[in-house]
This record gives structure tokens, sequence and C-alpha cells, in this order.
């Protein structure tokens, strides 16, 4: 998967898992509703300008947006 994908997803999840809607934090980070979607679907690479706001808002270390993009799914060993 793609950076801005992966990136996307993580932005939405994180944007969710506060409890905010789309349009509201939009607002709030005085960026266009479509823009934010665009961000959180990957179809447009955020600013570090925008991932600056992102991550003040949520107060989040920035590279908490890219630590935490591996995929967590444990693997299972076909040894057992």
């Amino acid at each position: 998967m793609e950076l801005a994908a992966k990136l996307g997803k993580r932005l939405k999840m994180i944007r969710i898992a506060a409890g905010i809607k789309q349009k509201d934090l939009s607002v709030k980070l005085n960026i266009p509703a479509p823009l934010l979607s665009m961000y959180e679907k990957g179809t447009r690479e955020p600013s570090l300008a925008f991932l600056n706001k992102f991550t003040d808002f949520f107060k989040l270390p920035l590279s908490q947006l890219f630590t935490l993009m591996e995929d967590v799914t444990p693997k299972r060993n076909n040894s057992e």
C-alpha cells in the first residue's frame, strides 16, 4: 500500500477514535472538508503544514503518524 493511502487510513482512524466528524475537524483545522476527505482517502498527499496542524490538534507527536502505520496483524506461525 502506498504511503498516502496508509497515512490517510491513519488520519481517519485517529479522527474517528476521537469522535470528531470530518466536517467539524476541517473547520477546526481551517481547511476545506473535501481536502480532508482526499487526505483520508489517500488520493492526495497532505502537506507538512497540515500534518503539523493535525498532530497539534490531537496533541500527538508527528512521528506517531508514521511509526504506527505498519500492519500490526499477528502473523501465523506455520510451524505449529
